[in-house]
């Protein structure tokens, strides 16, 4: 069960580096489901349960759940909640961490964040989300995955879609750094949408088509430090 957006939404090339489950952690499932293949009562579950239970996990955690058997390889991808941040992903940022004082870093960690949401939604069915979350500072130089992050969720029929492009305690990219402009172009004529929360932060609004009809059911709008052009409204 690959994804059904991936081909459309054309994600980068996988590699070796992509793999959302680290070896380390494949190796341990494993072993606990050598332990436990005898006395597994909970795969005998139907899908729509087990599905139900990996949805109150974070996304790494539902991810790891491949590894115990065939019955469970593609329970994960089907999960209604993708909250994508850095506490999910195991990113370190220091509370203090300034971007001035080591934009190799920033940078770094930056580059292995957006790394694993690719791989994450990549391999994600994307039918029947309620929630995607993004909770990273990014910037408009990651402009090309964060279109196709909200591509996803605009496909998807997610229900709620927060885009903070900024991470805790307020930290923020380059702090000269351009703000990414969120693609309305995503819900114009967009049938089926159901979005009804959208939370933004740290973007702007440029442009919209008279056509936009992808907000619909929208009954909760959350702008936080983003620049608006007045014809948005």
């Amino acid at each position: 069960m690959g994804s059904t957006l991936s081909p459309a939404l054309g994600w980068p090339p996988a590699t070796a580096d992509d793999d959302c489950i680290s070896p380390k952690k494949r190796k341990t499932w494993c072993s606990v489901q050598q332990s436990v293949q005898n006395h597994d009562r909970i795969s005998t579950l139907p899908d729509d349960i087990l599905i139900k239970i990996l949805s109150l996990m974070t996304v790494m955690e539902a991810a790891v759940t491949a590894c115990l058997s065939t019955r469970w390889r593609h329970l994960w991808e089907n999960v209604d909640r993708l909250i994508l941040d850095m506490h999910n992903f195991g990113v370190q940022m220091p509370e203090n961490s300034n971007y001035n004082e080591n934009p190799d870093f920033w940078n770094q960690e930056a580059t292995k964040f957006v790394t694993k949401v690719n791989e994450v939604l990549r391999h994600h069915n994307g039918n029947g989300i309620k929630e995607v979350e993004v909770n990273f500072p990014l910037s408009s130089s990651h402009a090309s995955d964060l279109d196709r992050w909200v591509a996803f969720a605009a496909a998807s029929g997610s229900r709620t879609l927060n885009l903070i492009l900024s991470g805790y305690h307020g930290m923020i990219a380059a702090p000269h750094a351009e703000q990414y402009s969120f693609p309305l172009k995503h819900f114009v004529d967009l049938r089926g949408c159901q979005l009804r929360q959208l939370v933004l932060s740290m973007c702007s609004l440029e442009s919209v088509s008279a056509k936009l009809s992808g907000f619909s059911y929208l009954d909760c709008l959350s702008l936080h430090r983003v620049s608006v052009v007045d014809s948005v409204f």
